[in-house]
């Protein structure tokens, strides 16, 4: 399809109609001969439901149908969700869900089977912006900045893989069963996960949420472990039970506690004005290499499309480290260490408090380049290194340095 805004039929329940086993592909500018050269973001191919209807009529669908590179917008629920309802298997990617509305209880996406894939879910409104069964993936998929009960409602299963769920106002996973992994749960208002039954989290951070884990059974009793969660970051005061699972402060900032270290704050729990990656991994961050050492089943990218394990292990989350953007991307209210002179042409000196004995130094690309156990004047001898910016590191505190010569 064409870039451009379709409408569809305006007298019916559905604008569009999906039959099986179709293949459609969007976001053709017109010069292109194959789907591998459209340019998706700029020019998109937008299924309008105009506020007043639904996006797709719900059909019976065969696993031979596939969407790709579509926006879907402005869709209302009145019978059905707001932009589609899967009964078979399908395969989306690629794809927008932005500014529709389920009402009724209905979803804005709901699926029992199938594939979504590098797709984004924002600003939309329903009791749950997608709802899926045991026989669905979603990975690579961006939810942001919707307002619903719960975002991600797994009803009896389902997996969310490399997938970000970030400034949404409400809770984010509701879950009898399934599997999260190396997801990032993050900044929502309402809770981080709510599992009623036996979900497996892994390899994933649950960070700045109103609460991170609430385990509860179908009466509402609250327990302690129904979530089966290893490898995982969660905010608390105490490590939650499990395999290699580590206690996050809810402060960004590496000072005394043990930070998530993203690139930019992402305080603000609910929706705000701009998303963007803010919750990728500095080089100093404690998810970095932190997942699971069993590599078996992890997804194959993270959220960007970008391969995972770069390094000796998985990352935690969905972003797997990125050594171009990392370090770069620290924000001015992180440093708190006081390092002098800076510039500096040969010695550095690093002011830490006693028992903050060693130190690392990072170059811009995050790789360590030298450890160092401190003496009594605290100086670094950094005649060995090269002119440029890095970043030192004691404890949780850092700081940005120069060497000038």
């Amino acid at each position: 399809m064409k870039e451009g805004r379709y409408i569809g039929d305006t007298l019916a329940n559905a604008a569009f109609v999906l039959n099986p086993g179709i293949r459609i592909y969007g976001s053709f500018e017109g010069t292109e001969t194959t789907p591998s050269q459209r340019d998706i973001a700029n020019h998109p191919t937008i299924l309008d439901g105009q506020g007043v209807r639904e996006i797709w009529n719900p059909v019976t669908i065969n696993k031979a149908t596939y969407l790709n590179g579509l926006v879907f917008e402005n869709g209302l629920s009145l019978t059905n969700p707001a932009v589609i309802r899967c009964m078979d298997n399908i395969t989306i990617q690629n794809c927008t869900f932005r500014n529709n509305r389920g009402t009724n209880g209905n979803p804005i996406m709901k699926s029992n089977d199938g594939t979504i894939k590098q797709c984004v879910f924002e600003s939309n409104e329903a009791d749950n912006i997608l709802q899926i069964t045991q026989g669905v993936e979603a990975s690579s998929v961006r939810f942001e900045n919707n307002t619903a009960n719960t975002v991600v409602l797994m009803d009896g299963g389902g997996n969310l893989k490399s997938c970000l769920i970030a400034h949404n106002d409400g809770a984010a996973v509701k879950a009898t069963s399934g599997l999260l992994m190396n997801c990032s749960v993050v900044s929502n208002s309402g809770d981080g996960i709510q599992s009623n039954g036996r979900l497996t989290v892994r390899n994933t951070v649950v960070w700045n949420n109103e609460s991170s884990i609430v385990c509860t059974s179908n009466s509402g009793e609250i327990f302690v472990d129904t979530a089966n969660v290893s490898f995982s970051a969660i905010e608390g005061e105490e490590v939650y039970p499990g395999d290699g699972n580590i206690a996050l402060e809810n402060s960004n900032q590496p000072l005394f506690g043990q930070a998530p270290c993203f690139t930019q704050n992402g305080g603000t729990r609910g929706a705000v004005e701009n998303c963007d990656d803010s919750f990728r991994l500095l080089a100093i961050s404690p998810l970095r290499n932190a997942g699971d050492t069993n590599k078996s089943g992890l997804p194959t990218y993270d959220v960007t499309g970008s391969t995972r394990v770069r390094e000796s292990r998985v990352d935690i989350g969905c972003y797997e480290f990125n050594t171009s953007a990392a370090i770069d991307a620290i924000d001015m209210d992180q440093m708190d260490l006081s390092v002098y002179p800076n510039p500096t042409t040969d010695f550095l000196t690093v002011n830490v408090e006693e028992g903050n004995t060693t130190v690392q130094i990072y170059n811009m690309k995050g790789s360590l380049v030298m450890q160092h156990s401190l003496l009594t004047d605290g100086q670094i001898d950094v005649r060995s290194l090269p002119q440029g910016v890095y970043v030192v590191r004691c404890g949780n505190r850092i700081a940005k340095f120069l060497i000038a010569r």
